[in-house]
This record gives structure tokens, sequence and C-alpha cells, in this order.
């Protein structure tokens, strides 16, 4: 599969989330992300709104989502093992629902062990983000495992 079949099959198969996809249909879809994102995020800072990134954005998402899905299931993984990518979302939301009430006061900061713990969270989220990457690029490199 080349670069312009892949980027059809993901927007052909947009919200297929059943059958499998090949990891150079998975690969190119990362890449055609990518190429399209950096662009608008140059012309969205450049700007100063994100109205075309925000246009695009969930349509790349649920095409994503789907190509992902097929890919670990050609790579004879379960397709919930996609939902991995919300342990680094659930991680910074906690943190933000726990962190935001007291880092609106001043006394926290002149609390014993509020600096220890702006740095954990400074490397937990940080830490959560770069597991899932890493369990996701060894996961969609795995070899076909089924077709059909």
């Amino acid at each position: 599969m080349n670069f312009t079949s892949a980027i059809k099959s993901g927007f052909f198969n947009f919200t297929n989330f059943r059958g499998t996809a090949t990891r150079a249909e998975y690969w190119y879809w990362q890449l055609f992300t990518f190429l399209v994102g950096l662009p608008l995020l140059g012309l969205g800072l450049l700007v100063g709104s994100d109205l075309a990134g925000l246009a695009w954005s969930p349509i790349l998402e649920i095409a994503g989502a789907a190509v992902l899905v097929r890919r670990l299931r050609d790579a004879g993984r379960s397709p919930w093992q996609a939902l991995i990518l919300a342990v680094p979302l659930a991680v910074q939301v906690v943190l933000k629902l726990v962190l935001t009430p007291m880092a609106g006061s001043p006394e926290f900061l002149m609390q014993p062990g509020s600096l220890q713990l702006i740095t954990a969270v400074g490397v937990v989220s940080p830490l959560a983000s770069f597991v899932t990457l890493v369990l996701l690029v060894y996961w969609t490199l795995q070899p076909t495992r089924f077709r059909g």
C-alpha cells in the first residue's frame, strides 16, 4: 500500500472499526496527520486562532482511532488496547482536579512538600505519555497476524 491509497483507505474507512489495517496503512496515516497538523498549527499560531485545526481535529482523530483499532487487530492484539491512549489524559485530568484548588492559594506554595508535589506532577504526566507512546509503537510495529 502506498501513501495515497493509505490516505484514501483512512478516509473511506473513516468509522470502520472492524477488519484490519496493514503496517503501511497505519504509519502512512500517522505521517499524513502529522503533515496536515503541522501547517494547521503554524497557521493557528500565525493568525492567533486555531479554528482550522479545530475543524480538522475530530475528523482526523476518529479516522486515526479507526485505523489504530484495525491495526491492533491485524497485529493480533485486542482492539481494546487502544484505550491505553486514555491513560495520559486521565492522569492529567486527575492531577488538574487535585492541584487546581490547592495551587490557587498562596499558602499552598509555602507548605512543606508543595515543591516536591509540583515536581512529581511534572514527571508523572510526561512519563505516562511516554510509556503509552512506546507501547503503541511496539504494538503497531508487529507483523501482520491475520488477513480477512
